[in-house]
């Protein structure tokens, strides 16, 4: 199925039918691409990959299917831990995998090991490029965490929820 816009494909997913295929196959796809991609990776065949998961070439070769729909949690944490990469299972907006589906890449697909992992090097604001540190402002972290950093949503007197709000936090260095 060609994703063409976000609005078009907002428009195909008011069936249910197409809102049912529409995931399974976001799921197949996505689950397919990459555990070929990290089998290839390590320069592995289905064979070894089954060896080293303790199941068959078969199953293997029904995981890189992107037809293939009966992923159970348990072996998809087996094929992270193997290749060092994590797992996110979770529900989501329709919106938010509509844009994500439109969105993808290859870069998406190749997911790099903890290892290779360069998402937790603290990378700073480059001052030849124009930008002057700013001082007297907590950075992102120490002002997404702070206690007096809480938003609460009142019905009259009574609070009815208090949670700590980072999205609500300016930030001196971000840009846009």
């Amino acid at each position: 199925m060609p994703l063409h816009s976000k609005q078009s494909l907002h428009d195909r997913l008011s069936d249910p039918a197409f809102r049912k295929a529409f995931i399974s196959s976001r799921i197949g796809q996505t689950v397919a691409a990459q555990v070929r991609v990290l089998r290839q990776r390590r320069e592995m065949s289905q064979k070894d990959l089954a060896r080293h998961l303790g199941t068959s070439q078969s199953a293997v070769y029904r995981l890189e299917n992107p037809r293939y729909d009966r992923h159970s949690v348990s072996t998809l944490k087996k094929i992270a831990e193997f290749f060092d990469v994590g797992l996110i299972v979770r529900f989501a907006a329709f919106s938010e995998i509509a844009a994500w589906a439109l969105a993808m890449s290859d870069q998406a697909i190749d997911i790099p090991d903890f290892d290779r992992d360069t998402g937790f090097i603290e990378r700073k604001p480059q001052e030849s490029a124009g930008m002057m540190p700013r001082t007297g402002q907590p950075s992102l972290a120490e002002a997404q965490w702070r206690n007096d950093n809480l938003v609460g949503i009142r019905s009259g007197a009574q609070l009815l929820t208090q949670q700590s709000s980072p999205a609500l936090v300016g930030y001196a260095g971000a840009q846009r």
